[in-house]
């Protein structure tokens, strides 16, 4: 989703809370707000309320690993939550037991304190959690949530990709060269265009929203039915409902409404507005919304009068649509939807053997970039898994080498797939301990927060882990906000391996 579209729904929820949602939750998602200068909440989902249960809440922070700034920032973020809600559980990654650092406070003053945390924080040796436990007086406890022989074993199997690293990214990035300079010689301007957007896309030279815009756009001029895309839908709708809505004066409208619905409404009905929204959608806005449009159709005349409701109520009645499509998407299947569209329209395109094969062969070499930067989601993995028995790296070579030449090139097409042919294994090896990580950590997470009796708590993982944690939060009725610490400046890849290598011993 745009940043602007995430901003506008996380100030949304902010200034719509209601009763019903206290009622529900000590702490709701919606709640939660963090600084524009800390960083941002990417993501939030509040379950529906289960009686008789514990409803917990995961404030999620993703962690840049020995990223300065981030660390800084990430501290910063944690001490407003330790501020604002008493949270005093912090889950985190490449630990187990108690990782506390708080018995470090008895052998100095805070100033001497904050001077040593500075320097181990800067040279990426202790975390943004790790220098707040240090430098404060905050009662927080720092829990590992790691298996001690899997954590190793990853670290061992990353340490083993890191050695082929370089050179697999070299030979991927000088086949994708090579397709690069092919696709004007190759594709039809359509698909030139199709490939063009998909690669801004990639690159962030334009939102998401932008994206999904120009896919529909094309749909329509190909008459690529998007009837089953609900999700792509929505999100297309919203995208073009964002630049119509003034948040202030829809509020100043909302503010009216239930002034005018005051008058004429008796003190359960009012409180009716929010038991409504409660019963009929749980966390869900659009629920509220609708039940204050339900009383005014049914308690104020004029409010039927078409004309003067789209006058009085016209930022309102667009804030309606617009929660009635973001509450309809799906982000998971809101992705799906986009790759599998994306492809149906390439499809259509396709006029030649070559433009096809031109495509596999781009989209192969994406998705093993991927891989072998190690950024893959659970779902990227298992796609790459299906398509993993289709790779044949010598027809690839020997297309772009006959392509190449019948077109004149002077860059060489790098014969040399053993790079990461022969390391897949390896690779494969990384993500699967990586799945086995994600579930030790739900494993625990839950336990630890029964343990220490508590239902709040933040968790610090790296961004890795986040698609299957919040999967798995959501099965197991947690609710969750995700948040990402600000960062301005590139990161240190060098620096953390070194790190890594240390406390793995390696030199």
């Amino acid at each position: 989703m745009t940043k602007t579209a995430l901003t506008i729904l996380i100030f949304l929820m902010m200034f719509t809370e209601s009763a019903f949602v206290k009622e529900a939750y000590a702490v709701s998602p919606a709640q939660i707000s963090i600084p524009e200068k800390l960083g941002f909440v990417i993501q939030s989902y509040e379950s529906k309320p289960m009686p008789g249960s514990n409803n917990k809440l995961i404030i999620y922070i993703q962690d840049f690993h020995t990223h300065y700034e981030a660390q800084k920032n990430l501290a910063s973020i944690l001490e407003k939550l330790v501020k604002d809600f008493n949270l005093n559980l912090v889950l985190v990654e490449g630990g187990w037991g108690d990782v506390s650092l708080s018995y470090l406070r008895d052998y100095g003053s805070k100033e001497k304190r904050l001077e040593v945390a500075e320097k181990y924080l800067k040279n990426g040796e202790i975390s943004g959690e790790e220098y707040l436990d240090i430098m404060s007086d905050y009662p927080i406890k720092l829990q590992g949530i790691e298996n001690k022989e899997l954590y190793d074993e990853h670290i061992k199997a990353f340490l083993e990709v890191e050695k082929f690293q370089s050179q697999a990214k070299a030979y991927i990035a000088n086949l994708s060269g090579i397709v690069e300079e092919l696709r004007p010689h190759v594709y039809s301007s359509d698909l030139l265009e199709l490939s063009q957007l998909k690669n801004d896309i990639d690159a962030e030279k334009i939102t998401l929203a932008d994206f999904c815009v120009a896919l529909a756009g094309k749909a329509k001029i190909k008459e690529v039915s998007l009837s089953e895309y609900l999700d792509f839908n929505n999100f297309v709708e919203l995208a073009n409902l964002e630049g119509k809505i003034d948040l202030g004066k829809a509020e100043e409208e909302r503010q009216y409404l239930l002034s005018q619905l005051t008058s004429v409404l008796t003190e359960n009905e009012l409180k009716s507005v929010n038991d409504e929204a409660l019963k009929k959608a749980g966390e869900k806005q659009f629920g509220y919304y609708s039940r204050l449009n339900e009383l005014a159709m049914e308690k104020l005349p004029d409010f039927t009068k078409s004309i003067w409701s789209a006058r009085t109520y016209a930022n309102l009645n667009i804030y309606l649509d617009y929660l009635k499509a973001s509450e309809g998407i799906d982000l998971t299947g809101l992705s799906s939807q986009i790759e599998i569209l994306t492809t149906k329209i390439k499809e259509s395109l396709f006029s030649s053997d070559d433009q096809r094969k031109l495509s596999e062969i781009s989209d192969n070499l994406q998705l093993l970039d991927k891989l072998v930067e190690l950024k893959f989601s659970p779902e990227e993995y298992e796609a790459y898994q299906n398509k993993r028995k289709t790779f044949d790296f010598n027809a690839w070579v020997e297309f772009l080498k006959t392509n190449a030449a019948k077109f004149s090139f002077t860059k060489t097409v790098d014969a040399n797939f053993s790079v990461v042919a022969d390391n897949l294994d390896i690779l494969d090896q990384f993500y699967q301990i990586g799945e086995k990580r994600n579930e030790v950590f739900i494993q625990n997470i839950i336990l630890q927060m029964e343990d220490d009796g508590t239902d709040i708590a933040c968790l610090i993982t790296g961004g890795f882990h986040t698609p299957f944690i919040i999967e798995q939060l959501r099965e197991k009725g947690v609710s969750y906000c995700v948040i990402a610490p600000r960062i301005t400046q590139a990161a240190n890849d060098a620096q953390y391996v070194k790190i890594l290598k240390e406390k793995a011993g390696i030199k």
